[in-house]
Order: structure tokens, then C-alpha cells, then sequence
């Protein structure tokens, strides 16, 4: 019995003990993964030697980067460590360490807050990122204050924060994501601080400085002179964005940008199903009541996708006004089968009649300079293709998929064709160019530029030349 009795209080005594050791231990464990996130670290010493954080979001909790030397290819760095410690955070903010050894931000237990501000250093070390969908859906935020340490600010970091008013972007901000004050639209004042050299403000506008291009906007913006370009989304479902006006400056308007503001929601600024803004044509409905889409009389430029997936209509015809087609202007429209381009379009932005399946010719006048990107692949009813003798480049993939093009005529002044620009247009025959042989051999040719196309013959101005010999 006594031995009986000595075993039950040695498993008792094992089973406290036990206890006593494991039960402080289930923080450390959980700092231990942030410990392992910290080795994933060595690889932002490679950052150091030339790589930069884009961005950073976390996905069922994994911690995906994006690099600078691979915009498009984010990186699974690993699991992410557990919330920190209140008692080092008093807000309640959530820190994650990035591969570069800084820290990136998400708002944690302070959704609720009126007032926010991020620190500049955590546990030693610089916050740098704030995360995407950092502080999406705090909708008592009023005020948040970020530090000049913070460099990047990820996609919809501010979104839906219904309550916030103003934000200031810090000196070293160099990198702003999409959507970061989407529906939050008590919004009124962007700042962006002195020093900063990627960014500016002006007017209430968020402006990238190398290209003149305003990424973001408010109710209270005012469209700066100096500004060239407006940006994809830049205004998108900014309800209280009611009147605007866009200075003469501006030479193209990004997808989207005005879509669902106060303007764009309100009925009389419609005129038979197409929305101006001035003399700018931002957008399009699709509706199968048009046979012939008529464009006003003064149009300066079509906005990037203005009438993409409008099936409806069957022909349009650019007026003289028109300077600018914007890319994807018309892609899409499965009906088109004829368009005119007017005497002062410039350029032909990418994509812009991409897929237009009833397209059966088109005639690029002499003032064009440049054919973008994909601007007519797969219209795979065009037959006959006539490019102005003031084109000086065809983009890559331009004619890509064309499979019932036979004839192509290409103007003199052409220099570049870029790659894949005629790929697959299995039935081209003839391509006659308004120059000389000579002339024809010196353009540059991008890779695979006439891969897969028929056996035609270049006709130029002093003698054929055959594919086979065309290089």
C-alpha cells in the first residue's frame, strides 16, 4: 500500500512539475516563430546589395512580399509570428518583421480607435510597411499620425476608414498602393510632406512626381495645371466628388478614374449613355440600343477602357477633335465592323481595339505617330490594314492573331516593329511599304515579329523582297 502510495505522489509531483515548466513557456513559443521569421530576415541583406520591399500582405497568415526586382512575383517568406505584446504596444498594433529586418504594420486591436499613431522604431527596429489592408473597415479612425520611417503603404491600407478626414504621406513614403482610401469618403485634405521625391500634393491631389499623374483624390480636389495624366482609379467611388473640372494639360485619364463618384452617379451628366467631363470622354454604358456610336464635336480624348465590352453598336466614327485613344478605349466591342479615326489622333494607346472580333479594315491617318501594344490583336475578322506614313512605331503584338489579314500597307516613317507585332496572322500576303528596300531593312524588328504569318512578299518603292529573305 505504501508503495502504492509513493507512485501516486510521484506521478503527482511529475504532473506539477510538468506543469509549472510548459505553462509560462506557450508565450516564448510564440515568440520563437518570431524568432524564425527573423532568420528569414538573412535574405534582406541581399535587399541591401540592390532589392526593395514593394509591398507586403499577409494571407491566411503567411507573409507574402513583393520585391522590386520582381514586381509581379510575390514571395511566400514563411508563417507569421503571433500578435505583440500590449505592454510594448500600448495601442494594441500588430508588428510583423519583413525580410529586410523592419517591421510592417496592421491596425491589431486598435480597429476601434478614434486616433492612432505609428511608431517609428519597434523593438529596435524601423516600421516600414504599412500592410495591406492595414486599417480596412476602421470605421471610428479619425486620426493617424505616420512616422517618416514608413516607406510603403500597401493596397486598401485605408480603406472604408469611413470617419477619417485627412491623411499627410511622410518625406520617405516610395511606394502607394491601389484602392489605399477606397469608400472612405469623409476624406477632404492629402498632404504629402516637403522632401519627399517621389511623391506631391497639389490641390488635394496625390501626385506621382515623374510622370505628373495623380494616383489619388478627394471630394475637395483641385485638379492642378501641372498635372498631365490622371491615373486608374484615382477618383473611383469618391461619392462626394460632385463637380470637377479638368485643365487642358491633361492628356490621359486611366480606367476607371472617375467611376462611381458623385459625378459619374449622377444622371444628367449622361448624354445618350456616354459621361464627359468637359471636353474629356470618360465613360460609356453598354447598351444594344446604339448602331452607330457619335462621339460630340470637341472631344479632346477618350479615357483609358471608355467603351470597352460595348457590344451594342456597330460603328463609330472619331471626330477631328479627338488627340488621344486611350488604351482598351474600345476593346471588346464584339459588334464594331467599321471606324473612322479622325485627322488629330496622335496615338493609339494599347489595346485599344483589342478583340473587336467584327473589325474588317482599318485605316490609320498620317498624323498617328505610334500604335500601341496589342492595340488591334485578335480581331480575327480584319482582312486589311493601311498605317500612315506618320507611324514611327508599331507596338509589340500589335496585329497579334489577326488570322484573316492578307494585306498590311505601312508608311515610311516606321523605325520599329515590335515583337510579335504580326504573330500569327497565318494568311498575310502582301505587305506593301511606301519606302525603299534599304529602307525596310533598317527597321528595327522585334523577336518573332512576323512568326507564323503567310509567305508574303514586301513590296517597296524600288524592287520586292521575299519573307524568306526579309530579317
Amino acid at each position: 500500500m505504501k508503495k502504492l502510495l509513493a507512485i501516486i505522489l510521484i506521478a503527482v509531483m511529475l504532473t506539477l512539475a510538468f506543469a509549472s515548466c510548459t505553462g509560462p513557456q506557450g508565450p516564448q513559443g510564440e515568440k520563437g516563430e518570431q524568432g524564425a521569421q527573423g532568420e528569414k530576415g538573412e535574405a534582406g541583406a541581399q535587399d541591401e546589395a540592390g532589392r526593395s520591399i514593394l509591398k507586403a500582405e499577409i494571407i491566411d497568415g503567411e507573409l507574402w512580399v513583393t520585391y522590386s526586382d520582381a514586381p509581379d512575383k510575390p514571395v511566400n517568406v514563411g508563417v507569421v509570428g503571433g500578435a505583440t505584446e500590449d505592454y510594448q504596444n500600448p495601442q494594441g498594433l500588430d508588428f510583423y518583421l519583413l525580410p529586410d529586418n523592419t517591421y510592417g504594420v496592421m491596425a491589431g486591436k486598435t480597429q476601434y480607435l478614434e486616433s492612432i499613431v505609428i511608431p517609428e522604431k519597434f523593438n529596435g527596429r524601423n516600421v516600414s510597411t504599412i500592410l495591406d489592408e492595414a486599417f480596412k473597415g476602421s470605421e471610428n479612425l479619425k486620426s493617424i499620425t505616420i512616422p517618416d520611417s514608413v516607406t510603403n503603404i500597401g493596397d486598401s491600407a485605408f480603406e472604408k476608414c469611413t470617419e477619417l478626414t485627412s491623411i499627410t504621406i511622410p518625406s520617405g513614403v516610395t511606394n502607394i498602393g491601389t484602392y489605399v482610401f477606397y469608400d472612405s469618403n469623409a476624406v477632404t485634405s492629402i498632404t504629402v510632406a516637403e522632401g519627399n521625391t517621389v511623391y506631391r500634393s497639389e490641390g488635394n491631389c496625390l501626385i506621382k512626381r515623374s510622370t505628373n499623374t495623380i494616383i489619388l483624390g478627394c471630394k475637395n480636389s483641385v485638379i492642378p495645371n501641372s498635372v498631365t495624366s490622371i491615373g486608374k482609379d484615382a477618383f473611383y467611388a469618391c461619392e462626394g466628388l460632385i463637380n470637377i473640372t479638368i485643365p487642358d494639360n491633361v492628356i490621359s485619364i486611366g480606367e476607371d478614374a472617375f467611376a462611381y463618384t458623385g459625378y459619374y452617379n449622377n444622371e444628367a451628366n449622361w448624354e445618350n449613355d456616354v459621361l464627359y467631363i468637359g471636353n474629356r470622354l470618360i465613360a460609356a454604358r453598354n447598351t444594344t440600343e446604339w448602331a452607330e456610336c457619335i462621339i460630340k464635336d470637341g472631344t479632346k480624348a477618350i479615357a483609358d477602357a471608355a467603351f470597352s465590352w460595348c457590344e451594342g453598336f456597330t460603328s463609330i466614327t472619331i471626330p477631328d477633335s479627338v488627340t488621344i485613344i486611350g488604351n482598351w478605349a474600345f476593346a471588346l466591342c464584339d459588334s464594331l465592323r467599321s471606324v473612322t479615326i479622325g485627322s488629330s489622333v496622335t496615338s493609339i494607346g494599347h489595346n485599344a481595339f483589342h478583340s473587336c472580333g467584327g473589325l474588317t479594315s482599318i485605316t490609320i491617318p498620317d498624323n498617328v505617330t505610334s500604335i500601341g501594344d496589342d492595340a488591334f490583336s485578335w480581331c480575327n475578322e480584319l482582312t486589311s490594314v493601311t498605317i500612315g506614313n506618320g507611324v514611327t512605331s508599331i507596338g509589340s503584338d500589335a496585329f497579334d492573331a489577326c488570322i484573316a489579314l492578307t494585306s498590311i500597307t505601312i508608311g515610311n516613317r516606321v523605325t520599329s516593329i515590335g515583337d510579335e507585332a504580326f504573330f500569327l496572322c497565318t494568311e498575310i500576303a502582301s505587305i506593301t511599304f511606301n519606302g525603299t528596300k534599304a529602307q525596310w531593312s533598317a527597321i528595327s524588328k522585334g523577336e518573332r515579329w512576323n512568326y507564323s504569318t503567310g509567305k508574303y512578299t514586301v513590296h517597296c518603292t524600288d524592287g520586292d523582297i521575299l519573307k524568306a529573305d526579309d530579317n
